[in-house]
């Protein structure tokens, strides 16, 4: 079996459903791949569709530090638990 498929990758997604606006929040989550499946998890942050950068993620916002920061750990702790059950 080929190494590609065995490498489990996490990332950030914003909106995956296409909901949010300048009036209304969109939804973070994390995607997980493994496999060529795919599971998403909320990370309880919701954000309207002009605070989200792809490339820095949370911005526009009075608490985008600290967001931020518990987006990055959620991916590292992600990660971590992933290679554990390894």
């Amino acid at each position: 079996m080929n190494n590609i498929y065995k490498e489990a990758t996490v990332r950030l997604v914003f909106d995956r459903y296409k909901t949010a606006s300048k009036t209304k929040k969109g939804t973070v989550q994390l995607e997980i791949t493994f496999m060529r499946k795919r599971k998403w998890i909320s990370t309880g942050v919701r954000l309207f569709k002009d605070q989200w950068n792809d490339r820095k993620h949370v911005v526009n916002s009075t608490s985008m530090i600290e967001l931020n920061n518990l987006l990055n750990k959620t991916v590292t702790d992600m990660e971590s638990w992933l290679i554990f059950i390894k």
